[in-house]
Order: C-alpha cells, then structure tokens, then sequence
C-alpha cells in the first residue's frame, strides 16, 4: 500500500483513468500507467483535461444545450457508479449550475471527483455524455425467417380425418362390409380392433376385460386412399389402412396368488401381447435405418424403432404385454396384406411359449436368457416348400361339419382356411446358444435347434424354446387366396406365406426371467399364460 500526499493520481489500467487525492491510500496495480503532481496533466495519453462550466442548461426534451454542445438528459451515471461510453465523446459531471467538462475516450470510466476533479457535489450530481455518443447504432437487419418446415408425416397407425358412427350397444351385435376399424369403450376410453364381417360389442368377443364396454363405433375416413405400388413381387400395400394403436402399460402388473403351477413333463411358460403398431424398420437387421425393410407388425414394446436395442428396450418403453414392464420385449413378424385392397391385416394378440422344448432338453438343463440376446427365425427369402424354416400354418377352430384344408396338420403356406375358423402361424426359434455371442453377423450362428437328443457341442447351451403363436380370422370366403406376407417375393401365383419369419429382442426384466425359468421351466411344470411359480401371478 502507498500513502498520496499533494498529489493527483491518473492511472491507466484497462484504459480507464481515475485519479487519487492527497491523504488517500491506494494500492497500486501491476501494470498500471500513473501520472502524479499537484495538477492533473494537461493531457495523459488520450484523456483531455477538464474544464470547469457554469451555467444552466437549455433543456429540449431527451437533450440539453450548454456552451453550444447538446447533451443527453439522461445520465450515464450518477455519482460513483460507472458510465460506458460506445465511442469517445465530451462529458459534463456535475449538477445544474456547476459541471466539469472532459472528452472521454470509448469505454468504462468511474462517474467521480476521482476522473473530473473535486466539485462541490449535490445528491444530483451525475456525468452527461454528448447526446451524438449516445445514440444506438442501428440493430442489424433480422434475417429472414427461416421456411417453415415441412409437416411431419403422421406416424403409421394414427387415427386419419374421418368420422366415428355407433354400429352398438353393449352386449350387441354388427356387421362390418368389409376390413374396417372398430373402436370400442365407454364413450370416453376406447379401444382399437380391426375388424370384418359380423361381431359382438362383448369384452368376450374384442378379449378384453381392461375397459368398459358402453358401445362399439365403426370409422369411417374422410378420403378414399389406393395402396401405394407394389416393388418387384412383393404386395402393395395402403399405408392408411394400417391398424389404429392401443393404449399399453406403463408399470409392472404383479399380484401375490396361491395359485400353483399345473404339473407337466415339458417345463413351459406363456405370455400374451396385444398388437402395438407397424412401420418398414428392422432393429435387428437394419438397425439406425428407418424404413429400410418390409412392413412388420410389433407385440410387445411399443417404442421398438429402427433405433432400438436391447438395452434401450430394457430401460424405457410401454408394454402390451400381460405382466406390462416386467417384459418390454419386442417381437415383431412380417405384416399380412390382403392383396385386394392392400390393408395390413392384425393379429390382435400374440401368444409367445417359453418352453423346455421337444429337442431331447431337459427342463433341469435350460438356462435363463442372458440379458441382449437377440435373434431371427425362418426364412424371408422362402419362396417355397423346401426355401420355408422353421414356420408353419394350420386352420384352427374350424366349424363342425366343415372340411378342415390342413387336417391338423402344419403347412409351409398361408392355407384357404373356411369362414368361422382361423389361420394359426406357428414360428419357432432356435434353442441352442454358443455361449459367447449375443448376436453374429447374420443373426442366426450364434444359435442352433436342439439335435433331437439336446444341444450340439458347438452350441452346448439351452435355453427356454421361443414359439410365436398367431391367429388370423377367417370371416370372407376364399378371402386367404388374397392374403399374402409384406415380405413375400416370389411369383404371385404361389400361395402366400413361405417367407414367414420373426424377430426378437430380449427386454425382459432379468430377476423376472430367472423367477420362471426356475419356477416353471426347470421345475417341469406349466405355468399358464399368467404365473411365475413363486407365488406371483402377472396380468
């Protein structure tokens, strides 16, 4: 610290100056210019000397006049606080009647004795820069706007522009004319189900005990839409025709029973998952590329993207699935067009069977799914008897006195199944893992089929067998002559249905996979479509 005695200090730092009076104590800054004497220099560097006016200013609204200068009425600062200046610019400090002139270089100065020289001061006392320095340059032009972008297209499913007419009431009966959509609830909550022909405004008939049914509504689209073109043989396929999404479960449904599992000598465990929606993407084999494959139908996740992981499916994500989060899984198959109008065509449910299977594995033998296990199953490039894997296709629930097209037996090709029954597909998975490898490059070496009596050496690991089970009903005659797969690309004279094939990725909660492999699998007992054999039931 230094004491000033009869001296004026005028120091530069950052170039703003200031001044120091006798008997004052300053600390000095490195760095800083100082200039000392008994009078403040005539000029120091590009600060001016002041210069003492009186008089009283001529005021004009937002200016003054004094001494042939125009002012701005509006201080820069008070007394002890600091002005900024946007360009040089003469300054008056003072009150009115007595003001200290100085021209002031750009920047921030202290409005105080310290830059002017002592004045008697008032509580008014305050610095006024030339009005010229303190006009605001003009603000640059705003640039243009940008476009407006373009309307992101509706995802897959949504509901169009269209109008809902009543087709019954609770308990009653409809008939549709045609593959149309229903919706079904209390008035306010709906449901979605697509449907054709005759059918019941019944929680039996829409399997679905998780809303009230007060009526049931057909809709009906404000435009008329044609399938886009169809790509090689592949079918075409009308994107607006897409079945509607429900609603899906955002918690864990779990519920302590007494319940104890059936015993059987094939340790299985089933799930049920309603339909969730459609889009071209593939996670799987085409994963980050967004409509890069055939249209999919999806169970199970309801966000199951092009983007999708195991370990995004695991961690977020509503679930159609009985059970909700407990299993955020994604399974998805190839969409079945009706080649006639080019509508997708719904299951409303899967049902998947983990099972000790039929391969000479014993249920004591199956291990858990490890966590990111994901795989593929069938053939979408069949186009034949011989091309098909691993799927099959059988008439089910066929009216009495009615010949049944497959006799119980499973057909590589969607069959001609009569009016009143349904179109069963069947896919199944391999059972047998390498170990090591939770995916392979063609999303298949890393599993294996049992041999007959187990597991190959090369894959010595079994897991629960993954069986797809679908239904599609059958309600127009001769209407699966149409029906053909999204990824059928073969000639159309074939029958529909040899490219049949599934996804899956694993986004099951692993202590709930461990609970039933242990408890149903292992244990050889079945589970039904609801227990964990641990004294919890899912629903």
């Amino acid at each position: 610290m230094k004491t000033l005695t009869k001296t004026i200090l005028v120091s530069s730092l950052l170039g703003v100056w200031s001044t120091a009076w006798a008997a004052e104590t300053l600390t000095l800054d490195e760095g800083a210019v100082y200039v000392f004497g008994s009078d403040l220099p005539s000029a120091a560097d590009d600060l001016a000397p002041e210069e003492l006016i009186e008089g009283f200013p001529s005021e004009a609204g937002t200016t003054f006049t004094l001494a042939g200068m125009t002012f701005s009425s509006t201080p820069c600062a008070v007394q002890g606080q600091s002005c900024t200046l946007p360009k040089a610019a003469r300054v008056l400090y003072g009150a009115t009647g007595r003001f200290r002139l100085r021209s002031m270089p750009a920047g921030t100065f202290l409005c105080s004795d310290k830059t002017f020289g002592r004045l008697t001061t008032s509580t008014s006392t305050a610095c006024y820069a030339e009005a010229s320095a303190m006009v605001a340059a003009a603000p640059a032009p705003a640039p243009a706007p940008a476009p407006a972008p373009a309307p992101a297209p509706a995802p897959l499913g949504s509901i169009p522009a269209g109008t809902w007419s009543r087709i019954a009431l609770a308990n009653g009966s409809y008939s549709l004319n045609g593959i149309q959509m229903v919706r079904y609830g209390d008035g306010v909550n709906w449901h979605y189900k697509q449907d054709s022909g005759a059918g019941q405004c019944t929680q039996v008939y829409m399997y679905d005990w998780g809303i009230r049914i007060n009526e049931c509504q057909v809709f009906k689209p404000d435009a008329a839409t044609n399938p886009s073109p169809a790509v090689g043989n592949l079918p075409a396929i009308d994107k607006s025709k897409i079945p509607f999404s429900n609603p899906a479960y955002s918690t864990s449904r779990l519920q302590p029973t007494t319940e104890l599992p059936a015993p059987s000598n094939v340790g299985a465990f089933r799930i049920s998952c309603k339909y969730t929606h459609m889009n071209f993407d593939d996670p799987v084999v085409f994963p980050g590329q967004t409509g890069a494959t055939h249209l999919h139908t999806y169970y199970g996740n309801r966000q199951a993207d092009a983007f999708s992981t195991t370990q995004t499916l695991t961690a977020s994500g509503d679930s159609s699935c009985d059970g909700g989060t407990i299993n955020r899984s994604a399974y998805w198959i190839p969409s079945m067009i009706d080649t006639g109008s080019g509508t997708p065509i719904v299951s409303d449910r899967l049902g998947v069977y983990y099972k000790s299977g039929y391969g000479g594995v014993r249920p004591a033998q199956v291990q858990p799914w490890p966590a990111g296990l994901r795989m593929i199953a069938g053939n979408p490039k069949g186009y034949s008897s011989e091309t098909s894997q691993a799927t099959g296709f059988e008439c089910m629930k066929v009216p009495a006195g009615v010949a049944n097209p497959t006799e119980g037996k499973r057909v590589p090709h969607i069959p001609n199944c009569p009016v009143g029954s349904y179109i069963h597909m069947m896919i199944e998975f391999p059972q047998c893992w390498d170990g090591v490898n939770l995916d392979s490059p063609d999303h298949r070496s890393h599993m294996a089929y049992p041999t007959g009596t187990g597991c190959p050496s090369t894959h010595p690991v079994p897991l629960p067998v993954v069986t797809y089970n679908l239904n599609y009903p059958v309600k127009e005659s001769n209407a699966p002559l149409r029906w053909r797969l999204s990824s059928d690309n073969y000639s159309r004279t074939a029958p529909g249905g040899y490219s049949a094939h599934a996804d899956w990725m694993n986004g099951w909660d692993q202590n709930i996979i461990s609970a039933w492999t242990k408890n149903c699998v292992q244990a050889s007992v079945d589970c039904h479509a609801y227990l964990l054999g641990d004294g919890r039931k899912f629903y």
